[in-house]
Order: C-alpha cells, then structure tokens, then sequence
C-alpha cells in the first residue's frame, strides 16, 4: 500500500450532489486470508509505507492492522510532505517545495537505511510523543493522525508489557478434584490488545474539520 495505488473517484446523483468514493488498486498483489506462511516469504510493498512488523522481523504472518498501519502512512506523507496550490489549471497537490533531504521523515525514505533500522525508526514514532508537522493544506486531518497513533502507542506498550510480563496462569480448586492450572487468556496480537479494531478506527476518522463523514462500502 502506498501513495499509488490509493485513489478516489467522484460520483454524482441524479440531485447533482457528488460523494467521494476511495479506490484502492493493485489487487493482483494481495492475499488471500488467514495466509498459511509468513508474510515475509511473500510480501510486497514500499518501505515507508510497511508496517513495522513487516520490516523487523521474517516470521510474521501479515495482519488486519499491518494494512491499518500502512493506510496511516500514507496519510501521514501525504499530510506532512505534500501541499494544495492554486495553478492555471486550477487547484493541485505538489510535494513540498524544498530539498528532499530536509522533507519530514525523510530518513524514512532513505534507501541506504536497512529494513530493521527503518523498522526501529516507526516503532518509535508511533510510540512517542514527537509533534506531527502536518501542511497547511492538510491541518484538518491532524485529530486523526493523533488518535490513530496514540491507538497504536497504547498497544504497542500493552504488547511489550504482555511481553515482559505475561499474565500468570490462574489456579482453581474443586471440592471433588484436585487443584488444577486454568491457563489465561493470551494477549491479542492481532488487535494489539483490542486497540487496532475497525470501530475504533472509524470512530477517529467520522469527524473531519467539525463536518460528520458518511462512511460506505460501495462495491
């Protein structure tokens, strides 16, 4: 996923009224779940937009909230390393007007870097507290850069914790058996802890700019 093959279209009703559809391309390369191998042994895609999982490590089967992570690295370029400027032809969206090397995250772009270090680099920012640059042309999405990040921050340290101290199995008695182990319920990875789940994601991204969005899943 990247800023490619992501796309929208315009589409009309017989009021005249248009409504903005999202198009997303390149389906020739995705999979079809649950994967049975690791998403390493096959996995595409552009570096700066890989979720973290993808880049750091080479047996993880690939999730719903990798490609949760990827569409959020996309509006995050797209946010903080693109503008909308008036032209002869009208309104249009350019990259940054400045050395690439001085556009936000550009390290992350920087094909000399290793896969782990890029890896390294996004675990940190989705963890921290860095202030999120965005353009003028794109400010309005900022609550949503922020609520999706700190989504997954709290689960990636739920994961850590869970990590470093998973739950201890719980003992039951029973008046006619002996004491037995229950074991407890793992952590969620898929979710990160239930954290990375459509709904709280929708929940984010149903606001933009103090207007409600009428999301829809038009096929």
């Amino acid at each position: 996923m990247s800023l490619n093959n992501m796309m929208y279209r315009r589409r009309s009703n017989s009021k005249g009224k248009f409504c903005i559809l999202g198009v997303l391309n390149d389906f020739d390369l995705s999979s079809s779940l649950p994967l049975k191998e690791a998403a390493s042994l096959h996995r595409t895609g552009t570096p700066p937009y890989m979720a973290y999982d993808l880049l750091g490590q080479s047996d993880v089967g690939h999730l719903y909230r990798h490609d949760v992570e990827a569409f959020y690295y996309v509006l995050l370029m797209l946010c903080c390393r693109y503008e909308i400027v008036q032209s002869g032809e009208g309104k249009v969206m350019r990259e940054l007007q400045s050395d690439r090397a001085e556009l936000p995250f550009a390290q992350w772009f920087d094909r000399t870097k290793s896969w782990t270090t890029l890896a390294y680099a996004k675990h940190t920012f989705l963890t921290g507290h860095e202030t999120i640059s965005v353009s003028k042309s794109f400010s309005v999405f900022l609550p949503w850069l922020d609520g999706i990040r700190y989504l997954f921050g709290e689960g990636m340290h739920a994961l850590t914790k869970s990590t470093r101290h998973p739950p201890p199995t719980r003992q039951r008695s029973h008046s006619d058996q002996p004491r037995s182990m229950e074991p407890s319920v793992p952590f969620d990875n898929e979710t990160l802890g239930g954290y990375i789940i459509s709904t709280e994601i929708l929940e984010i991204i149903s606001d933009i700019g103090g207007h409600s969005l009428v999301i829809k899943n038009n096929q």
